[in-house]
């Protein structure tokens, strides 16, 4: 081949290459933007028993953050979990609304050793999700530090409940840095750091099965804002 054939044949094949990376970036950034404009709804059910009291303090005190994650299609319900489920908000994309209903949800307020249904809970919240496909993505975002006690609910139930509503399940133990050293509170010991890796492994079954998570976090401001970004698939 001609020293100048070999150029043009050289130089063709660079700005192919180059019109491949432009078409597969522009596709990346279409796919990022398409996904960023997906609305969602995310179920926030908040485990207030007193194991939790120490842990929900954080979580509130980062609700104001944690509302920035929100994009402004998003909605946010919360609702409380301890012997029952209580709904503090419905869904809402108002981020001074998400921070009184969190405020409203008295962490800590169950005391002693109530049965801590969080299986009830979480099925009780999947009843209520729209059984329709409105073009939303849907969350239930589980917020505790220790295992299902008492539900009359199996996971199972709360998996079919969730794959028949095209809803992904995330849960976050959090995790009490204090607890390794055992402690009394109003006559009872706090929950050992094993119950947070229980409480993993049980949730664990349920996220897997609905495309969803479990992470363990230290109790700080933090943990809600985690919660959302992983709804939005910021975090993997």
């Amino acid at each position: 081949m001609h020293p100048s054939e070999s150029f043009r044949a050289e130089r063709s094949l660079r700005i192919a290459l180059h019109a491949v990376r432009l078409w597969l970036s522009a596709t990346l950034v279409i796919a990022a933007a398409a996904k960023a404009a997906t609305p969602r709804d995310i179920f926030v059910v908040l485990d207030v028993s007193q194991n939790m009291a120490e842990a929900d303090r954080f979580v509130v005190a980062g609700a104001h953050l944690a509302t920035f994650e929100l994009a402004p299609s998003d909605r946010v319900a919360v609702i409380s979990a301890a012997s029952h489920a209580k709904w503090h908000s419905g869904l809402t994309g108002k981020g001074e609304e998400i921070e009184h209903a969190l405020r409203s949800a008295q962490p800590g307020v169950t005391l002693g050793r109530s049965a801590f249904r969080l299986f009830d809970a979480a099925v009780s919240v999947l009843e209520r999700v729209p059984g329709t496909d409105d073009g939303r993505e849907r969350y239930l975002v589980l917020i505790t530090n220790q295992t299902d006690q008492g539900s009359a609910h199996l996971p199972e139930e709360v998996i079919r409940e969730a794959k028949r509503k095209h809803v992904a399940v995330h849960a976050f133990l959090v995790r009490d840095p204090s607890a390794d050293t055992p402690r009394q509170s109003n006559g009872y010991p706090h929950i050992s750091h094993a119950d947070v890796q229980l409480g993993a492994e049980q949730l664990r079954p349920i996220a897997e099965a609905t495309d969803g998570s479990v992470t363990i976090l230290d109790g700080n401001g933090y943990v809600l804002r985690k919660a959302i970004a992983t709804c939005k698939g910021d975090v993997k």
